[in-house]
């Protein structure tokens, strides 16, 4: 329960930490889009300040060719150039909004510029009067190399401006990137650690189930061998007691063999000896009656064959192999009636019927 509770913390923390740092990368990441942007921008600044030098440089160089020359091919670059320079002094305009500093070199420079138009128009239109060497014309030069020299002034106080916007939006974008690969690798070394303490977690949570898996294996199959030593030990048990039912009915099955041939001998010899003896003793005197001793001895001599029968009977009842059990039971109940409680014969026969052979006699007994 614990380990479960301790894993679920875990990814819990997991998720948290990794919502966080993702948080943190898409700040950083629109960071260091919006410092790459100012970057560029101000790239850009400063390519349409090259762009702004050049258009009036081309215009002052055409504008002088024409006046020394009077190329008309000079004149129509010197007119391409001017109309350039408006356009490209508007876009600087534009690209420079977000810095008022700028935008006040900004309106310098397009006084400047317009100014120095202004002046080189005239020195054109000086020169189409058609005046071999119109007066004038070195004046217009001097003030347009002064103007020249305030238009680079303005343009480098714009470069400098420029280059220190671009040293610190190139260290943002830096420090923006720097931070965005620290935030990446934090993020992920945590998201290992967190991996790694999981699969801890998992492990030792697996390894617990898999002794707790064991151990009840191991209960199982303890369980399963005392139940087979059970069915053994019931088993034995049950062919000892077989083995023992039939040893106690072989021995009275012996037993009552045994009877049987002690019953038989009795009967068919000592009941022989004793009848052929009262008939000799009868057969021996005419006049048995004048000697009161002889009758005493042939009564003794009944009476001996009487308990020979009697003993014979109850060792093994006459008939009970022969007629069966029901009759030799009445016959044997017929003499000792008198003796006995009463027993019915017919519920005695109902349960003669579940008995073994070798069991009879002895009920009889």
């Amino acid at each position: 329960m614990l380990s479960r509770l301790t894993a679920r913390i875990a990814f819990v923390i997991a998720i948290g930490l990794l919502l966080v740092c993702a948080i943190l990368v898409y700040s950083t990441v629109l960071n260091l889009v919006e410092s790459e942007r100012l970057v560029t921008h101000t790239h850009q600044v400063q390519e349409l300040l090259g762009d702004t030098d050049y258009a009036i440089a081309s215009a002052a160089r055409a504008r002088l060719t024409y006046v020394f020359s009077g190329d008309d091919e000079a004149l129509d670059q010197y007119q391409h150039s001017v109309a350039r320079i408006p356009v490209i002094v508007s876009k600087l305009r534009q690209g420079t909004t977000d810095n008022p500093p700028q935008q006040k070199h900004c309106d310098e420079l397009e006084i400047l510029v317009n100014d120095r138009i202004q002046l080189w128009e005239k020195s054109v239109a000086l020169k189409r009067s058609g005046q071999s060497s119109p007066a004038g014309q070195p004046d217009m030069t001097r003030q347009s190399v002064q103007f020249a020299d305030e238009i680079v002034s303005v343009t480098h106080a714009m470069r400098t401006e420029e280059t220190k916007l671009l040293e610190q939006r190139t260290t943002a974008l830096h420090v923006h990137f720097v931070f965005a690969v620290f935030i990446m690798a934090v993020t992920f070394v945590a998201a290992v650690l967190l991996l790694l303490w999981h699969y801890r977690l998992l492990r030792d949570e697996l390894h617990a189930r898999e002794r707790a898996q064991k151990i009840a294996a191991a209960a199982a199959n303890a369980a399963v061998e005392a139940e087979r030593k059970a069915h053994a030990s019931e088993a034995a048990a049950l062919a000892s007691q077989n083995a023992a039912r039939r040893l106690n009915a072989r021995l009275l099955q012996l037993r009552d063999d045994e009877r049987r041939k002690f019953s038989r001998e009795l009967h068919d010899s000592i009941g022989q000896y004793l009848a052929a003896a009262k008939m000799m003793l009868e057969s021996s005197s005419n006049k048995p009656e004048t000697d009161p001793r002889h009758a005493e001895c042939v009564n003794l001599l009944d009476q001996a064959i009487k308990e020979t029968r009697t003993i014979s009977h109850l060792l093994h009842p006459s008939g009970l192999d022969e007629v069966g059990f029901t009759i030799a039971a009445r016959s044997h109940f017929s003499v000792y009636c008198k003796k006995l409680s009463p027993t019915s014969i017919d519920t005695l026969k109902a349960r003669v019927r579940k008995s073994r052979s070798s069991q009879r006699p002895r009920m009889l007994s």
